[in-house]
């Protein structure tokens, strides 16, 4: 079964796992998906993070 996560309840998953520390299998049972369901939007927005984060080198050249 596919469960569609809308953009609250994903940007609560990414929270829990930053803030509090929760496991990947902990949150996919709290959730109702998979670990690797879990593992995918961590990832997705750790990439994310990194393309806007302001220590990412290209986007200082850019600016400067």
């Amino acid at each position: 079964m596919i469960h569609k996560l809308d953009k609250e309840t994903i940007k609560r998953i990414v929270d829990l796992h930053q803030e509090q520390g929760l496991s990947f299998p902990i949150l996919g049972e709290r959730f109702g998906v998979s670990t690797s369901r879990i593992t995918q939007i961590i990832k997705y927005h750790r990439k994310k993070q990194q393309k806007v984060s302001p220590t990412n080198t290209s986007l200082k050249n850019h600016i400067l």
